[in-house]
This record gives C-alpha cells, sequence and structure tokens, in this order.
C-alpha cells in the first residue's frame, strides 16, 4: 500500500512539474490506481487513492505547501477575529467550476455543512467538529 501511496505522488509531482501549475494546465490528466475507487465524492473518501486523486482533482479553500505552511488555495486572504473564533476568507475572485458557474461563498459553506451532516457519514465531519454554525 506504502509503495503505491508513493507512486501516485510522484506520478502527481511529475504531471505538476510537466505542466506547471494546476490551474494553467491544459489537455487530460490519466492516472492508473492499483485499486478501485469507492468514490469520487470527496466528502465520502475513505482509501488512499481516494485521497490522492481528491488533491489533484479538488481545489481546497486552502492548502498545504511542501513546507507545511498554508497557504491560499481558493482564498486569496484570509484573517481570525483576536479570540480566533471567526475567520473571515476571502475567495479568489473568477474561480469557476467545470460547467462555467463562478465559485462563491455560500458554495464553501453549503460544502462544510454537508460534510458536518451526520447523514452524510463523512470521515472528514471530525475535523469540524470545533466549527460553530450558530453565526
Amino acid at each position: 500500500m506504502r509503495r503505491h501511496l508513493m507512486t501516485l505522488a510522484l506520478v502527481g509531482a511529475a504531471v505538476a512539474w510537466s505542466f506547471g501549475s494546476p490551474t494553467h494546465a491544459q489537455g487530460t490528466l490519466r492516472v492508473a490506481l492499483p485499486s478501485n475507487l469507492n468514490t469520487l465524492d470527496p466528502a465520502k473518501t475513505k482509501i488512499g487513492e481516494e485521497y490522492i486523486i481528491n488533491f489533484l482533482v479538488y481545489s481546497g479553500v486552502t492548502e498545504i505547501d511542501p513546507s507545511g505552511k498554508v497557504k491560499p488555495d481558493l482564498a486569496e486572504s484570509w484573517n481570525a477575529s483576536e479570540d480566533q473564533q471567526t475567520w473571515t476568507f476571502k475567495l479568489r475572485s473568477g474561480v469557476k467550476f467545470h460547467h462555467g458557474r463562478e465559485v462563491d461563498a455560500e458554495d464553501v459553506k453549503t460544502t462544510v455543512e454537508r460534510v458536518m451532516d451526520k447523514t452524510t457519514v463523512s470521515t472528514a465531519r471530525v475535523n469540524f467538529d470545533i466549527v460553530n454554525r450558530s453565526k
């Protein structure tokens, strides 16, 4: 399993190096996996290969760079309240879904709420246990 994950990570790095930034990539990416994926739904990801595909296909509000620092992805900037209880993210303009509609804050909110919904049965739900939706 570890060997397969390393292979996929190297494929991802090679693709990024060959084609430049994913936001500027053109063409078709074909990836062979050593197992069958159960889902392409990022809220229901459970196995290593699914996480790798999610990383290659979907954008997050932020991402972690190779040195372990948080950097912008869909958000161009963010700030926290003094007590660190409220975080405000400014989304990049012009980011579009595959069908052409621009991504907005309601899309991000809906995604987080879907993961937090117990009926979704998302393994990522625990990552949002600290989120207070009362505001």
